[in-house]
């Protein structure tokens, strides 16, 4: 049992990491090497002494069984444990060699983190509810948010996408048909693959119209508020030039105008569908439930095992598919400060009032956007 507490020390532990994640059957993309290592640089660049990498592993002899890729951070009077992506990754976790007893490994760790001077709790948002960790962190703390689901679609049963098609209920095809076919009769409509340059234009372009769509509903988003979205957007594209990422970039246009852009990840017969965004004055034609549809024809076509459209459940999501993982935010207090923090607020004051938030008017909450968010920018 070690813990990590510098970024030198995360990046040295890469290869071995790597090695286990190839020996562990998780979905494991936001607990992949690359992935914590990008959010170590980008949060070192932008907190300096102040950012506080914990990243706890556990061996069994030499071999590295287990690795929690956590931080600390402070929020209000307290000092947690989280991710060490948060508020970036979609998912969070523990990753868990196959072959050990996940109960005991998180009981090692949650013994380390309690030991940690200071820390007041761990919590962990979108916890997969088939993640080896999830019982065990569950029966050491609580759910701290409603179950969400993220829904996601397994191609592997399916011989050709006609296969997959008609697992589509029809009705919902025949409306969608129709749509594309209104669509076209103002210009043709096409579904485009970017390359080069390509995916840095809809990686920028997507960013800059999910902030639109967020100030226009008024809608706060913690990671699309935070500072360093738009550097690690920067850092995404760079990795992605050197083949260290993966990225699946696509659009669907009328015409030359984009409708609707989605971008992504591929890692390990796997696609996260990371972020989308439609063009409002497409809404008429149902653009994001459209491009779906073009989105798992390229995975197929790419021999891409599954498609993960990630939490929410949103609706225009589930026109695709039944198939859904829940998550949940999980939180362990170990302090009674840490417990009436996590549980008093995060659990119970804090939705109540982001329910009453959604309730204000439009006007309103628009006005409150601007007042507290400063927009990142991706460049």
């Amino acid at each position: 049992m070690s813990v990590l507490t510098t970024p030198a020390d995360v990046a040295a532990a890469a290869d071995e990491w790597d090695e286990l994640e190839r020996r562990s059957n998780q979905v494991s993309f936001f607990q992949s090497s690359a992935w914590s290592m990008l959010a170590c640089r980008i949060f070192h660049q932008l907190y300096g002494r102040d950012f506080k990498p914990l990243v706890v592993t556990v061996r069994r002899g030499c071999e590295l069984v287990a690795v929690a890729p956590f931080r600390i951070i402070k929020t209000g009077p307290i000092r947690l444990a989280t991710d060490l992506t948060d508020p970036f990754g979609q998912y969070s976790g523990i990753l868990i060699a196959g072959d050990v007893n996940a109960d005991t490994v998180v009981a090692e760790i949650i013994a380390v983190l309690r030991s940690t001077a200071g820390v007041d709790g761990l919590f962990l948002r979108r916890v997969r509810a088939d993640s080896p960790a999830y019982a065990a962190l569950m029966c050491r703390g609580f759910a701290a948010s409603a179950t969400d689901a993220a829904p996601f679609i397994d191609l592997q049963p399916c011989r050709s996408f006609e296969d997959y098609q008609k697992t589509v209920n029809v009705k919902s095809r025949k409306n969608l048909r129709n749509l594309r076919n209104r669509m076209a009769r103002l210009a043709p409509v096409t579904h485009r693959v970017a390359v080069g340059d390509g995916v840095r234009r809809i990686i920028d372009e997507s960013f800059e119209g999910r902030l639109r769509w967020l100030d226009e509903h008024g809608i706060p988003s913690m990671a699309f508020g935070h500072p360093a979205f738009g550097a690690l957007l920067v850092g995404i594209r760079n990795l992605a030039r050197r083949g260290d990422f993966s990225i699946l970039a696509m659009g669907l246009y009328c015409g030359e105008t984009p409708v609707s852009l989605q971008w992504g990840f591929i890692h390990r017969d796997r696609y996260y569908a990371y972020i989308a965004a439609r063009n409002p004055e497409y809404d008429a034609y149902s653009p994001g439930r459209l491009h779906l549809e073009d989105v798992i024809r390229t995975c197929f076509e790419r021999g891409i095992g599954t498609c993960d459209f990630l939490a929410p459940a949103a609706r225009y999501k589930l026109t695709w598919t039944e198939q859904a993982t829940e998550v949940v935010d999980i939180a362990v207090p170990f302090t009674i400060i840490g417990r009436l923090w996590l549980d008093v607020w995060n659990r119970r004051l804090r939705p109540a009032i982001k329910s009453r938030y959604s309730q204000l008017p439009l006007w309103l909450r628009r006005r409150i956007r601007r007042i507290t968010t400063d927009s990142p920018s991706a460049t």
